[in-house]
């Protein structure tokens, strides 16, 4: 199986609209781990919505759990709060997104609407986790 066409095909029509399930779950699992781990480098909503859609569907909450962390530190270090906020959320840390919270009138991306990146990645985070809302 060649995975650079398959990487390509995800790239040119998104992750959501190829259907793999000709293939067994642990060929898909693969596929789709190995096309998280080629914006694993790249930071930000984008990438992130990304990697986290493919982690989904590889149903690894591990690996998701690890990359909102891992952008909630760098986002951090940038000031950019508010996505902190939203990453927050989505590993159910309360009590994180409420420290987030205060800052994001003064944050650099004050003015940067997340609601669809949070909203899109919860449910399908949702989707995976049985209806444990946790991380």
């Amino acid at each position: 199986m060649d995975l650079n066409q398959i990487f390509l095909l995800l790239s040119k029509k998104g992750i959501d609209n190829v259907n793999l399930d000709m293939l067994l779950f642990e060929q898909r699992k693969e596929i789709y781990e190995k096309y998280a781990d080629l914006f694993k480098e790249k930071k930000g909503r984008t990438p992130t919505y990304i990697v986290v859609k493919a982690y989904v569907k590889a149903k690894n909450l591990e690996k998701i759990k690890e990359r909102l962390i891992n952008e909630l530190e760098s986002s951090a270090i940038e000031k950019k709060f508010k996505y902190c906020y939203y990453c927050s959320l989505l590993l159910n840390n309360n009590e994180m997104a409420s420290f987030f919270e205060q800052f994001i009138l003064e944050c650099a991306d004050r003015n940067t609407d997340y609601n669809d990146f949070y909203f899109e990645l919860k449910k399908e985070i949702e989707t995976i986790s049985n209806g444990n809302n946790k991380i």
